[in-house]
């Protein structure tokens, strides 16, 4: 396991790197809530931007209704567009340009996944790594 999940946070820096993001005394690892994150490998002080995000690389209801209308899809709420531009990235599998970036999301049913952890356990895990 322990392989794999490098073999995927080195897949998620070339995607970022090859999407014209930048990240500066940073590096993707392995999560304790879930899934992976941003993890310093230098120091960092505060002001300091150890990540940077073009615009044509934020996956955003933007991004997402010209990609669906690129497709023939009709204008759709948000929300809508949002879910149903991510199913379908996430039906193309590899083929999706947005796979390495899938590839590290925690499952959902994963014990100590961010996204099942309760206001609570996220504050708390927050607070132990002051």
């Amino acid at each position: 396991p322990g392989v794999m999940a490098q073999a995927r946070a080195d897949a998620l820096m070339a995607w970022a790197e090859a999407n014209g993001m930048h990240l500066n005394g940073v590096r993707v690892a392995r999560s304790e809530l879930g899934g992976f994150g941003i993890q310093a490998v230098a120091p960092v002080r505060q002001g300091d931007i150890v990540l940077s995000v073009p615009r044509t690389a934020v996956v955003d209801a933007w991004r997402a209704q010209r990609e669906m209308a690129s497709l023939g899809t009709k204008p759709l709420a948000e929300a809508s567009l949002m879910v149903l531009y991510l199913e379908l990235h996430l039906g193309l599998g590899e083929a999706s340009a947005l796979a390495p970036w899938f590839a590290t999301m925690p499952e959902a049913s994963a014990i100590g996944s961010a996204i099942s952890l309760s206001p609570a356990a996220l504050l708390s895990a927050q607070a132990s790594r002051r």
